[in-house]
């Protein structure tokens, strides 16, 4: 959205003339007319880059389901006891 977009101009316009119904004068009724267009803007942003990582999470969490179905299987029967000093000791079967 730039000030050449007669949409933006035409938005400016309808809520300057709002703000100034309402008791603003008329530097301050435009000051707050491109206050308000910016917040909105600012927040449809951050809406949508909230949007954008909820996607990444879902594909990012799709692609770790076949990967957890190619991990090796795990036998506890075989499994290692390791001690406090690193040395790793095989329990008898």
């Amino acid at each position: 959205m730039t000030p050449a977009q007669q949409t933006f101009r035409t938005m400016v316009s309808k809520l300057s003339t709002q703000l100034l119904h309402r008791g603003l004068s008329q530097p301050w009724a435009t000051h707050q007319a491109y206050q308000r267009i910016y917040d909105t803007v600012i927040t449809q942003a951050t809406v949508l880059s909230y949007q954008d990582v909820a996607w990444l999470i879902a594909v990012v969490c799709l692609l770790m389901i076949p990967l957890a179905l190619l991990l090796k299987k795990n036998d506890p029967k075989t499994a290692q006891v390791s001690t406090e000093s690193g040395v790793r000791l095989q329990e008898p079967t």
